[in-house]
């Protein structure tokens, strides 16, 4: 069955990728789709009143890379208002150890000497490295790259970027912070943190104030910054079928030329497929 609609990009799921993939997408004048692909709404409704489904929290919600994406979307007025910062962003626990995880120097400090008064010294060392180090960082968020680097082009101008950094380039050694040793708790606390936030890069993206930093949506979570990506991709004419999913690819001479919806029964071309599940 030949295809009864095309579009530059088709993008499976209901999530913050495909939303905000579809909504820059749309913003810069492709012809975008997005199917829900069933996946629930992240709120319901009980006798008039909306509760989230889980917990929402917007991690780096200061990061140059959520700034430049919020302010070409016009969203970032709306979301600094609708936002308040989370302290503590989150909380570590190992056995026998709880800290309150903060971007706020003077209080993570006293966290972590609480719990850690044998690595003061090195602690003292590695918050300074890190906010000497952060400037550098920051500028490289700020830079158009692609992240990560798949062409040859793209991965040289990633690696002289990274060589502009205290870390240095791939496959060197100079660490934003001292080595410590990840068998120990402090070390497996930090690397925890920086790897759970950051986990496309975690050996370049050792901005501490950014990683411990967080905040939360007041007016509606996660449910309302859906809500505002939706509308977003609909003012800029993208089409939205939340309620339908992909039941077959199609292949054609190697490469997918289509997919068929569900209950729609259509075949759906695209030039590009984001399959955000």
């Amino acid at each position: 069955m030949a295809a009864k609609n095309f579009y530059d990009a088709v993008l499976i799921g209901l999530n913050l990728p495909s939303l905000l993939a579809g909504a820059l997408l749309s913003k810069r004048g492709f012809r975008v789709l997005v199917i829900g692909h069933a996946q629930p709404w992240p709120s319901y409704e009980a006798r008039g009143i909306r509760f989230p489904v889980a917990p929402f929290a917007l991690p780096a919600p200061e990061s140059p890379v959520l700034a430049r994406i919020f302010s070409e979307l016009a969203l970032r007025p709306t979301l600094q208002r609708r936002t308040r910062p989370l302290s503590p962003a989150f909380q570590a626990v190992l056995p026998g150890r709880r800290l309150d995880m903060t971007n706020e120097p003077s209080r993570l400090t006293r966290e972590l000497e609480r719990e850690f008064p044998e690595a003061r010294h090195a602690l003292e060392e590695l918050l300074r490295s890190a906010a000497q180090g952060e400037p550098a960082v920051q500028a490289l968020l700020e830079r158009d790259l692609m992240w990560p680097p798949e062409g040859w082009l793209e991965r040289r101008d990633f690696t002289r970027a990274l060589a502009e950094l205290p870390l240095g380039a791939e496959g060197e050694r100079r660490p934003i912070w001292p080595e410590l040793d990840p068998s120990q708790p402090l070390g497996r606390v930090l690397a925890a943190c920086v790897d759970h936030e950051l986990d496309a890069s975690p050996r370049v993206l050792h901005n501490i104030r950014g990683v411990l930093a967080s905040a939360e949506l007041e007016e509606g979570g996660l449910a309302g910054l859906y809500e505002l990506l939706i509308e977003t991709i609909r003012h800029h004419n993208g089409v939205l079928r939340l309620n339908e999913r992909v039941d077959r690819l199609n292949v054609k001479r190697g490469a997918l030329s289509a997919v068929h919806s569900f209950p729609s029964d259509e075949e759906i071309g695209f030039h590009y497929l984001l399959w955000a599940l």
